[in-house]
């Protein structure tokens, strides 16, 4: 239902044929895991195979090079090579230092008093705009969600045959799929979660996605005859739940000042989540660097463990004055499975 990539885990629909559900992969489950790259990683998403987080691409350093930072939260740059031509000879010249400058320029970002000048940088803020293509992904997730609610079997298959061009690419997809504006209620809760709603209304289905707590979307279906039902998707344990629930009021079409609105409101929340990547990366650092310490492979099991747990308290400051809980709660976990699995 909702790609693997990010979290989604329930059991899929025979509504397509092995072929045609392949392409989904690669036109609609695709784009959308890369849409939201940046929170997979952060966050340590648990994806539909079990593992947890991702590689994070195409990060551009204050110096112009890219790079990327690995799902243990380990930074990786394509070595520079020059190439010059000397008495007929080509002479090819490696420079490895390229990543060793790149983690140190990251060393120097983690100084978060000075209001997160990296994160607030163009170019380590996501876009925080839809995609066409991320939108397939979305509105084949609600699709199958509703076609997994349904006992009509032949609504189910009328309604996947009206969107499948917005599938598979042969149309925009924005006559179904249409972006929600940002719910600031939304920001006092985890971002560990995806969750779609589904209802029928007037002639049609209509079905709420949300991913990882931050953008929602209305999918507009042809009427497929359901009972209204949340499906939640725990993205740390990798835990679900299917659920009767009441049909949602509100407007689902905001005017553009909304949007605009939203995509300030958004931003903070993104802002917020890749402050929590970075800190994790900062930690391992921390980690990384007190193993060479001498004196570390003489302790026991025990004082290995309270002295890496030093070394994060003494040298990892929080980003924010204030942290939400599940910031908190997310850095605490990470220190204690670094460590163990250290030690």
């Amino acid at each position: 239902m909702l790609a693997s990539g990010i979290g989604g885990r329930l059991a899929t629909t025979t509504l397509l044929c092995c072929d045609h559900n392949n392409l989904c992969g690669r036109w609609a489950d695709d784009p959308l895991s890369k849409q939201f790259e940046y929170a997979i990683h952060c966050l340590e998403a648990r994806k539909g195979d079990g593992t947890r987080g991702t590689t994070w691409h195409g990060l551009v350093a204050q110096d112009g090079q890219r790079f990327d930072i690995l799902a243990d939260f380990t930074a990786r740059m394509k070595q520079h090579v020059e190439t010059t031509e000397t008495g007929g000879k080509r002479i090819t010249t490696t420079h490895p230092e390229g990543l060793k400058k790149i983690e140190t320029d990251l060393e120097k970002a983690y100084d978060f008093a000075e209001s997160f000048t990296m994160i607030r940088s163009d170019n380590f803020r996501p876009i925080c705009k839809a995609t066409d293509d991320g939108m397939r992904g979305i509105l084949k997730a609600a699709l199958h969600f509703v076609a997994m609610q349904t006992t009509n079997e032949a609504e189910a298959r009328s309604a996947a045959t009206s969107v499948a061009a917005a599938i598979f690419c042969d149309a925009i997809p924005t006559e179904h799929v249409h972006l929600q504006p940002y719910d600031p209620t939304r920001a006092r809760g985890t971002p560990h979660r995806h969750t779609i709603v589904a209802w029928n209304e007037d002639d049609v289905t209509k079905a709420l996605v949300t991913i990882f707590n931050i953008v929602t979307y209305i999918v507009i279906l042809p009427h497929v005859t359901i009972s209204p039902c949340r499906y939640v998707q725990d993205t740390r344990s990798g835990q679900w739940t299917v659920a009767a629930c009441d049909v949602p009021q509100g407007s689902w079409y905001g005017p553009e000042r909304a949007k605009e609105d939203w995509q300030e409101e958004y931003g903070l929340r993104v802002d917020l989540i890749v402050a929590l990547g970075q800190s994790k990366s900062h930690i391992a650092d921390i980690i990384r660097d007190a193993l060479e310490e001498p004196q570390f492979n003489s302790f026991s099991r025990e004082q290995k463990i309270e002295f890496l747990t030093t070394q994060v308290d003494e040298r990892f400051r929080y980003p924010l004055e204030r942290i939400p809980i599940w910031f908190l709660r997310d850095v605490n976990d990470f220190v204690e499975r670094r460590v163990l699995a250290t030690v």
